[in-house]
């Protein structure tokens, strides 16, 4: 459940910082027709310290994910795109430990830094079995959660 917030909540940053400044000027122009205390507190907001180490955590996380390409194997793309984006949510709870002061999400931070950090070790130990190919020991891969380490048939097996 905390995970899945998580990634709302990353997925709502990404929207946002990736969203052209023109539409978000237009926006601000279409409900505000001059600068008010409120915008300029929002323009501040943007160039804390903060602010600007997330924004360059998830440029760089972008464009880690993207760096692989597409192999073609669903499941090799999937990892090589999900280390990177694991990272840098690891480095945005790091950037919120040395920031933020709720002692709420800091605990998450931690917990977050915590398991994605096993979750990157796992993906890293599996990628380069996916890569060789046949798998000799699809029961070797670490189980964490759930499903992980069990095997399930893929979809065109189903009938």
């Amino acid at each position: 459940m905390i995970q899945q917030i998580i990634l709302l909540i990353v997925i709502t940053g990404l929207l946002v910082l990736r969203c052209p400044s023109s539409v978000l000027a237009e926006q601000s122009e279409s409900s505000h027709s001059r600068h008010t205390p409120q915008m300029t507190e929002r323009s501040s907001a943007t160039s804390t310290p903060f602010a600007i180490a997330v924004k360059a955590s998830m440029t760089r996380m972008m464009t880690d994910m993207h760096q692989p390409g597409m192999s073609g194997n669903p499941d090799v793309d999937f990892l090589a795109m999900m280390i990177p984006h694991h990272r840098g949510a690891v480095e945005m709870a790091r950037l919120v430990l040395l920031y933020g002061i709720d002692p709420l999400v800091r605990q998450l931070a931690e917990e977050m830094i915590a398991s994605q950090q096993v979750e990157i070790a796992a993906m890293q130990t599996r990628l380069p079995v996916l890569k060789q190919g046949a798998d000799p020991d699809p029961e070797g891969f670490p189980a964490i959660h759930g499903t992980r380490g069990k095997r399930i048939l893929p979809h065109s097996t189903l009938k």
